[in-house]
């Protein structure tokens, strides 16, 4: 097992949830896709990512600078129902605005989503993805993809 974080918060959240020894969480910055689409491991791996919102946008993209754009074409294919939402909140706003409404639903399926396009992304198919989005204001793993 490897843990990719995105943030030493993020680390720390997804470390108090799982136990799992220092030894095997990367810190991978913000350019999670780059990181990813490096990495190179022996055999099959299992690899989680503990990430928080931004985090979970460039991964679904697969790219750390995606515009503002993107990230709302994105944000509205997957869950349009929620399109008030994405109108009237700046990208940086709609994780919160989604939490603070309880719309776990919308952020299950932006946490399965990511990892289905990241499998599609990765070269290696041996490797196993779980995707946990974290919330440092929160203090824990909002959703996963487990």
């Amino acid at each position: 097992m490897i843990v990719l974080y995105d943030y030493p918060a993020s680390k720390e959240i997804h470390r108090e949830l799982f136990y799992l020894d220092d030894s095997v969480y990367i810190s991978a910055g913000q350019d999670l896709a780059g990181y990813l689409r490096d990495m190179e491991v022996q055999g099959s791996a299992s690899i989680a990512l503990a990430v928080q919102w931004r985090g979970l946008v460039s991964l679904a993209l697969w790219k750390s600078d995606a515009s503002k754009e993107e990230i709302a074409a994105f944000l509205l294919s997957v869950i349009p129902e929620c399109r008030e939402i994405l109108s009237s909140c700046s990208v940086e706003e709609v994780f919160e605005r989604l939490y603070s409404e309880k719309r776990f639903d919308c952020l299950r399926r932006l946490s399965n989503s990511t990892k289905r396009l990241i499998d599609k992304h990765l070269k290696d198919k041996r490797l196993k993805i779980e995707v946990h989005l974290v919330s440092e204001a929160a203090g824990n793993i909002i959703t996963s993809s487990l």
